[in-house]
């Protein structure tokens, strides 16, 4: 995939880079054709080169001895602060209650931090991860670069990873202006979404936000607006305190608080979408013994006391004036 140079830029060479058919034998790449920078001393390589073509350095590297070293320092530090808190409250807490939990937590937690260091440090990086990578860096060198690499990973890359680099693909393509490849990223990304969905039971509710930002970035606002319904009355769900319940200690007032914060947030959303009245909540009132649309706080209209079931969204056609 190529480009023209444009605004006055000058041609670089690409070492290894296939010549062009012109008199006078090859002529060099363009700057805004794909090509692989360096990352030890910034020389532009043809790509699917392995080897930098000035210093010989591996152009898809997994995580360097330093990085890997790093993490499992980090990790380790974290781990001792964790066991020196278990070892100073070990003394004070008596048996059982919320302060035996916590002390478990932080014995439980510092293992686990001791276990994930010495996976970072020992694990081979997949290649799907090393063309990730590879791309990240290329977002802000050379976007043909990093959407060739994106290409790369998702051929050997788990399906969930693949939604992923199809969303950060298509995301270049569109700063390049090339909304057709964009769109169909997009839409291959919605099949993957859609097949994840049906095999979760019950699905996870941020699998809704996500189709719904699909929805969004095809320009499908109907879909979109019914999808962020679904996904806020789904991710609701999930709430453990209730709207008008009362915390019982300073932890719970924190997940109290983050979650009412939430709940405005959804209510606000709904709020909005509901005011086209082709968008409806409906759900089963158990005290009306009905079913009956709900307003933007999830409430029956009759009482916003009554138990109410099966609640989902609806979108239909306006009512006659």
């Amino acid at each position: 995939m190529t480009t023209q140079p444009g605004n006055g830029e000058p041609a670089r060479q690409v070492d290894g880079a296939p010549a062009t058919s012109q008199p006078g034998g090859s002529k060099p790449a363009p700057a805004q054709e794909a090509a692989i920078h360096c990352q030890k001393c910034g020389h532009l390589n043809a790509p699917q080169t392995r080897k930098c073509a000035k210093c010989a350095a591996d152009l898809l590297p997994g995580a360097s001895f330093f990085k890997r070293l790093a993490m499992f320092v980090i990790s380790s530090l974290l781990a001792a602060t964790c066991f020196y808190y278990f070892a100073v409250l070990l003394k004070k807490v008596e048996p059982g209650g919320k302060s035996s939990l916590y002390l478990v937590t932080l014995l439980v937690f510092g293992i686990l931090l001791v276990g994930n260091g010495l996976i970072q440090a020992l694990r081979k990086i997949p290649l799907d991860e090393r063309y990730a990578t590879r791309a990240k860096r290329h977002a802000s060198l050379n976007k043909l670069q990093a959407i060739d690499d994106y290409g790369s990973a998702m051929q050997s890359a788990p399906k969930h990873l693949v939604l992923t680099y199809l969303g950060e693909r298509a995301r270049l393509f569109q700063e390049l202006g090339l909304d057709g490849q964009a769109a169909d990223d997009w839409r291959h990304a919605l099949v993957l979404i859609n097949e994840r969905i049906a095999r979760a039971t019950p699905p996870a509710p941020d699998l809704f936000d996500q189709r719904a930002g699909l929805y969004k970035n095809l320009g499908m606002q109907d879909e979109y607006k019914l999808e962020m319904l679904l996904y806020s009355i789904e991710k609701e769900k999930t709430f453990k305190s209730k709207a008008n319940g009362i915390a019982a200690d300073w932890q719970e007032g924190l997940v109290k608080g983050s979650e009412d914060a939430k709940r405005q947030e959804f209510q606000k959303l709904r709020a909005g979408i509901l005011q086209d009245p082709r968008f409806r909540i409906t759900a089963q009132c158990k005290k009306c013994r009905k079913s009956v649309d709900l307003d933007f706080k999830l409430n029956c209209p009759k009482g916003k006391n009554h138990l109410v079931t099966n609640i989902r969204p609806i979108l239909g056609k306006p009512e006659p004036s």
